[in-house]
């Protein structure tokens, strides 16, 4: 049996239908995307900070290297997610500083 048969990626699509139509229902849709945008951007600062470490570790002569801004694809792929979540969920942090919170309805 192979996993990505047409039987399974079905099973998948639906399923991820369904659950996003019942939680816009119940109203946790919200609570939601909130939990996964702030849980991203939380693995993204901790990614950061893993290979700012590293990077002093490795280059103990520099001193300061705090206003260093990694890019997105090495940060993502050191904290384990996919670069378009990642880059997602910056958008979405951004779009709440420049327009406000209620965006997030």
């Amino acid at each position: 049996m192979r996993i990505w048969d047409a039987e399974t990626i079905i099973t998948a699509i639906l399923t991820t239908i369904t659950g996003i139509i019942v939680a816009k229902l119940l109203g946790v849709w919200k609570v939601m995307r909130i939990w996964f945008y702030k849980r991203t951007l939380r693995r993204l600062k901790e990614a950061k900070e893993a290979l700012s470490k590293e990077f002093v570790r490795d280059h103990p002569k520099l001193i300061d290297i705090d206003g260093f801004e990694w890019p997105l694809e090495t940060l993502a792929k050191k904290a384990g997610i996919w670069q378009w979540r990642a880059e997602a969920a910056i958008r979405w942090r951004d779009d709440i500083k420049e327009y406000g919170s209620h965006l997030s309805d």
